[in-house]
């Protein structure tokens, strides 16, 4: 069975508080979550001092959350490494199991600056090999495609818990900020 990815069209923000319906100024420190709601997603943003914390790893209908500071701030508008840096480090992590989680945030990171395309998977065929007898139930992964070297990859599924999302967030910075 082919694993369907839908597709969600995202508005911007409302620039409003959604706790206190205050407007955000450019200057302002906020969070913003993507909420699913029937077939939609719905941003809210929340200033700093209203933001209730990450949302618990078992809330279903949260898909992504992130924050946002003004430029000036620290921690704010450090230039990434280029795209072909970040290919680099994804193939680095490729075969060391402890930056599963590291390159599985990376993954997303390159999809969404659309170095990587998430491409359908027939999950009964990812990490099996032909020869031998399949498995109760395969790892769970995200199959992409590089555009730029015309290649697919099979990432294997490793969501990292809120606090270890944030020290990958950090690990990254301090590796690939200009």
């Amino acid at each position: 069975m082919d694993r369907m990815l839908p597709e969600f069209e995202i508005r911007g923000g409302a620039r409003r508080c959604a706790k206190s319906d205050e407007p955000l100024k450019p200057t302002d420190h906020f969070f913003s979550l993507l909420r699913e709601q029937g077939d939609e997603l719905v941003r809210e943003d929340y200033s700093a001092a209203h933001w209730p914390g990450p949302p618990a790893a078992d809330t279903a209908d949260i898909v992504a959350w992130w924050e946002s500071r003004p430029s000036g701030a620290p921690g704010a508008g450090k230039a990434m490494a280029p795209n072909e840096v970040l290919l680099k480090l994804f193939d680095q992590w490729a075969d060391d199991p402890d930056q599963a989680e590291a390159r599985y945030v990376l993954t997303l990171l390159l999809v969404r600056r659309r170095v990587l395309r998430i491409e359908p998977v027939e999950t009964a065929a990812l990490f099996t090999d032909p020869d031998a007898p399949a498995p109760a139930a395969p790892p769970a992964a995200l199959r992409v495609y590089c555009t730029r070297r015309d290649e697919t990859y099979d990432v294997p599924e490793a969501t990292p818990t809120a606090d270890r999302a944030a020290e990958i967030q950090q690990q990254l910075t301090t590796l690939l900020a200009a």
